[in-house]
C-alpha cells in the first residue's frame, strides 16, 4: 500500500505522461503503411514460398492486372477499337514497375515466314501506317480472325471472347521493387563474406593479412546490408507499387475509352489489393464507432456516472492509439489481419478499466459517515489493490494467448499476434495508472456513492417488492442459486448424466469440426453485390477465368524438356484434365502447346514449296530464322540448373508470363492464361517435335544435308487439297470424320475439325 500511495504521489505527472506517450505513438499513424497483397500471407520459409519466387526468377512475374474491354453493341474487331487496345497497350508499357503487357495488339504468332517459323505479332506492323495506326482493311480483319480461329488454343477466351464482343489485356507488373532487389543482392553478398570468412578461419591457413581483409570485407557487406534495409522501409511495399501501376493504366484505360461505344472492366492482384483495403477501411470506420457506441452504452447503464462511462473507452483507444502507432514507428505494416486489432483491443481491454472503477466504486459505498480527501485516497488505492492481481492475470492470459500467434507460419499473423499482444498490456496500464490518476486529481466531494434503499422512490421499492415475492421470498441470489442447482442436476446430477452429457458435447463438437468449412480464397470475402465480385464472375463466365494453377514439372537432366516422352506425358496430363474437369478449367496452355503449333506450319501444306531450298542455299530446317523472340537457341546452353524441364500450369484468363523465358532454367510454362511475351526461347540441346520427327539444331540446319529417301508429305497434301472432290468423296471424308470425331456423341465442331485433319488444312493433322 506504500508503494502504491508513493507512486501515485504526483498523479498529474502520471497524467501527462501517459497522454504525452500516446500522441507521441499517434503521430506515426500517418506513416503506417497499409499491406494487403496476397503474398503477405504465403508463409516465407516455407517451400512453396520458395518454389513461387524461383519459378519466377525463371519464367517472369506472376502478378498480373486484367483489363476486360467489352463492346456496347457490335464486334470488338473494328478498326477503332484495335486502335483503341493498341494505344492503351503502349502506353501500360512505359509505365513503371510493369513488366510486360499482352493484348490483341501485343502478342506472338508462330507462323510461316520468308520459308522458315517465325514468332512475329498477331497483328503484323503492315497493318499499320507510318504513323503507326491501324489500318483495318476488311482483307486485315478477316485475316485477324482467321488467325484468331487458327490457333484457338492460346487465343479463345484468353485475349479474344466467345463472341468477338471483347477482348482482354494482361498487364504483368514486376515481382519486386528495386529496393528489394538491392536488398537481397546485398545480403547474398554479406552471406558470402561470412562463409569465405568461416572458411578461412576454419581452415588456419590464411595469413593475418588475409584474415583482416575477409573481416573488412564482412563489415563493408554487412554496412550496406543494413543499408539496403533501411532503403526496403523507406521504399514503396507491394501494395503501394502496385496501387500505382492501376492508377495509371486506370487513368490511361479511363482516357482512350472516353467517347467511345467501349466499356471496361478490371481484376487481378492489384486490383484485390485496392479493393481489399476499401473494405478494410469502410469496416473500421463503421465498426469503431458502433463497439464504441455499444459500450458507451452498455457503461451508462452500468454506473450512471460520467467517469464510469467514458474512462474504460479512453484507456482502450488510448491503448489503440498506442499499438497502432508503434506498428508504424517499427515499420510493421498494417495488413487485413491488423485490421481486427482496433475493435478487438476496445472489446476485450475494456474490461480492465470496468473492474476498476467498479471495486473503485464499491469501496466509496462502504464509506461511512463524511467522506473526507484521505479517505477517499485511501478508498481508491483500496480498491487498487483489491482488483490489481486480478486484472493482472486476466490481461497476462490475454496477451499470452495473442502472443501464442507468433507461431503460425502465416507472417502478417505475426505482427498481429505482437502488437495485439503490447495492445492488451498497454490497455491494463493505463487502467491501473491513468484511471486512478484521474480519479485521484478529481474533488473527493463530487465522488458519486450509490443512493440508499430507502431514499429510492416508492415506485421503484413496489418493483422491487414484487420482485421479491414472485421468487417466494427470497433474494435474488437464492432464486438464481437454485435454478443453477437445477440446471446442473438435470444435466450432471449422477456419474451417468454426467457421463452422457459429455459424451454428447464431444460428438456435437466432433461433428461441428468436421463439418468446417475452411476457405481461404480472399475473393470469397467480397460479397457478391460488390463490383469487384461482379467483375470476376464475368471474366468467369465470358474468359477462361480468373484463378491460376501453375505445375512445375522437372527432368533430371538438360535438355529433357525436348524429351518426347516427357512431352508425351505433359500433352496427356493436359488433355485428361481438361477432360475431367470440363467445367473447373477454362483453358490450359503448355509447352506442348508451342510444340504442336510449330509443327502444324512447319505441315502447314502451303509451305509445299520449301522442299528444294537446300540446293539454293536457303535453310532446310526453317528454324534458324525465328528473329530475336523465339526457338532462338536451340542448342548449347538451353538447360542449366537444377530445373531443366518443366511445365507451369495455370487456370485462368490473364495469368503470369505464359510460356517466357525458357532458356536458362529449360523448362516450360504449362498455364491456362496469359497470352505469352517474347515466348519460346531457349528449348534445350536436343529437340523434337511430334509424331517422333526429330529436327536438327540451327546451329547445324545450314551444313546439314535432307535424307535422300525425304518426301515432303506438304507436297501431297497440297496437291490433294487442289483437286476437286466428288460428292462421294467428300460424304465419305465426312463419314470418316464423323466417327473419329465420336459418332453420336459428338458435336459439329469435332467433326468439323476431323474433317480439316483428314485434308490437313492448315497443317491441323500435325497439331499434336
Amino acid at each position: 500500500m506504500n508503494f502504491v500511495k508513493k507512486f501515485f504521489k504526483h498523479p498529474w505527472i502520471i497524467i501527462v505522461f501517459s497522454i504525452a506517450l500516446t500522441g507521441f505513438l499517434g503521430f506515426f499513424l500517418k506513416d503506417l503503411t497499409i499491406e494487403n497483397t496476397i503474398r503477405m500471407f504465403f508463409p516465407k520459409n516455407d517451400e512453396s514460398y520458395t518454389r513461387l519466387t524461383k519459378t519466377e526468377d525463371e519464367f517472369g512475374s506472376m502478378i498480373s492486372l486484367g483489363i476486360s474491354i467489352e463492346s456496347k453493341s457490335g464486334s470488338i474487331l473494328t478498326p477503332e477499337n484495335i486502335q483503341v487496345i493498341k494505344n492503351i497497350t503502349d502506353q501500360a508499357l512505359k509505365v513503371k514497375y510493369v513488366e510486360d503487357v499482352d493484348s490483341l495488339t501485343h502478342i506472338d504468332y508462330v507462323c510461316n515466314q520468308d520459308g522458315a517459323i517465325s514468332a512475329s505479332q498477331l497483328i503484323p506492323d503492315d497493318d499499320y501506317d507510318e504513323s503507326g495506326n491501324y489500318i483495318g482493311s476488311k482483307e486485315m480483319l478477316a485475316r485477324l480472325k482467321d488467325r484468331l480461329n487458327e490457333w484457338d488454343d492460346i487465343y479463345s477466351r484468353v485475349i479474344i471472347d466467345d463472341n468477338y464482343t471483347g477482348t482482354q489485356i494482361q498487364v504483368t507488373l514486376e515481382p519486386k521493387g528495386e529496393e528489394q532487389i538491392a536488398f537481397e543482392s546485398a545480403d547474398e553478398e554479406y552471406t558470402k563474406a561470412k562463409k569465405a570468412l568461416k572458411e578461412a578461419v576454419s581452415a588456419k591457413t590464411a595469413d593475418t593479412e588475409t584474415i583482416a581483409s575477409l573481416k573488412a570485407a564482412v563489415k563493408e557487406a554487412k554496412k550496406n546490408r543494413t543499408a539496403a534495409k533501411k532503403a526496403t522501409y523507406k521504399a514503396k511495399g507491394d501494395s503501394v507499387r502496385n496501387q500505382e501501376v492501376l492508377d495509371n493504366i486506370r487513368a490511361i484505360t479511363e482516357k482512350e475509352l472516353a467517347g467511345k461505344n467501349l466499356t471496361y472492366k478490371f481484376y487481378g492482384d492489384p486490383s484485390l489489393s485496392e479493393n481489399s483495403k476499401s473494405f478494410m477501411l469502410s469496416d473500421l470506420t463503421r465498426l469503431i464507432p458502433l463497439v464504441a457506441i455499444v459500450l458507451l452504452i452498455t457503461l451508462y447503464f452500468s454506473f450512471h456516472t460520467l467517469e464510469g462511462t467514458f474512462l474504460p473507452l479512453l484507456t482502450v483507444l488510448m491503448a489503440t492509439v498506442c499499438s497502432c502507432g508503434l506498428m508504424a514507428l517499427l515499420h510493421e505494416t498494417f495488413t487485413l489481419v491488423s485490421s481486427v486489432i482496433p475493435v478487438a483491443l476496445i472489446a476485450s481491454g475494456s474490461a480492465y478499466g470496468i473492474h476498476v472503477l467498479t471495486h473503485y466504486y464499491n469501496e466509496l459505498n462502504d464509506v461511512e459517515g463524511e467522506l473526507t480527501k484521505e479517505i477517499y485516497e485511501d478508498a481508491v488505492f483500496r480498491g487498487l489493490k483489491e482488483v490489481s492481481k486480478a486484472v493482472l492475470l486476466a490481461a497476462l492470459t490475454t496477451a499470452v494467448g495473442f502472443a501464442s500467434l507468433v507461431t503460425s507460419p502465416i507472417e502478417c499473423l505475426h505482427s498481429f499476434a505482437v502488437f495485439m499482444a503490447i495492445g492488451v498490456v498497454f490497455a491494463l496500464l493505463f487502467s491501473v495508472i491513468f484511471i486512478p490518476a484521474l480519479i485521484l486529481v478529481k474533488p473527493y466531494k463530487r465522488a458519486y456513492r450509490r443512493t440508499p434503499l430507502e431514499k429510492l422512490s416508492e415506485r421503484v421499492r413496489r418493483r422491487i417488492d414484487l420482485a421479491h415475492q414472485r421468487r417466494g421470498g427470497k433474494t435474488a441470489e437464492e432464486a438464481s442459486g437454485e435454478t443453477t442447482y437445477a440446471i446442473y442436476r438435470f444435466f450432471c446430477g449422477t456419474p451417468a448424466r454426467l457421463i452422457i452429457f459429455t459424451v454428447a458435447i464431444l460428438t456435437i463438437a466432433i461433428t461441428g469440426f468436421r463439418l468446417i468449412n475452411i476457405d481461404t480464397a480472399l475473393v470469397n470475402y467480397f460479397p457478391r453485390s460488390s463490383e469487384f465480385r461482379q467483375n470476376l464472375d464475368y471474366v468467369d463466365e465470358h474468359y477462361a477465368g480468373t484463378n491460376s494453377t501453375y505445375f512445375l514439372i522437372s527432368g533430371k537432366e538438360d535438355g529433357d524438356v525436348t524429351n518426347p516422352e516427357l512431352l508425351t506425358a505433359v500433352d496427356e496430363m493436359q488433355q485428361y484434365l481438361l477432360a475431367t474437369y470440363p467445367d473447373k478449367i477454362g483453358k490450359i496452355a503448355s509447352f506442348t502447346t508451342f510444340i504442336k503449333r510449330v509443327n502444324q506450319v512447319w505441315h502447314d501444306p502451303a509451305t509445299a514449296e520449301i522442299a528444294g531450298m537446300a540446293s539454293g542455299g536457303q535453310d532446310e530446317s526453317g528454324i534458324s530464322s525465328f528473329g530475336d523472340d523465339a526457338f532462338s537457341s536451340f542448342g548449347e546452353g538451353a538447360g542449366s540448373s537444377d530445373v531443366t524441364s518443366g511445365s507451369e500450369e495455370s487456370v485462368s484468363s490473364f495469368g503470369d508470363d505464359a510460356f517466357a523465358s525458357f532458356g536458362d532454367g529449360a523448362s516450360s510454362a504449362e498455364e491456362v492464361s496469359s497470352f505469352g511475351d517474347d515466348a519460346f526461347a531457349s528449348f534445350g540441346e536436343s529437340d523434337s517435335l511430334s509424331n517422333g520427327e526429330s529436327e536438327t539444331s540451327a546451329e547445324d540446319a545450314g551444313s546439314a544435308n535432307p535424307p535422300v529417301d525425304f518426301v515432303d508429305p506438304n507436297i501431297a497434301y497440297k496437291a490433294g487439297l487442289e483437286q476437286t472432290k466428288t460428292a462421294e468423296e467428300i460424304l465419305n471424308l465426312l463419314n470418316t470424320a464423323y466417327i473419329e470425331a465420336g459418332g453420336k456423341n459428338a458435336s459439329f465442331e469435332k467433326v468439323f475439325e476431323q474433317f480439316q485433319k483428314q485434308l490437313n488444312y492448315k497443317g491441323l493433322a500435325y497439331y499434336e
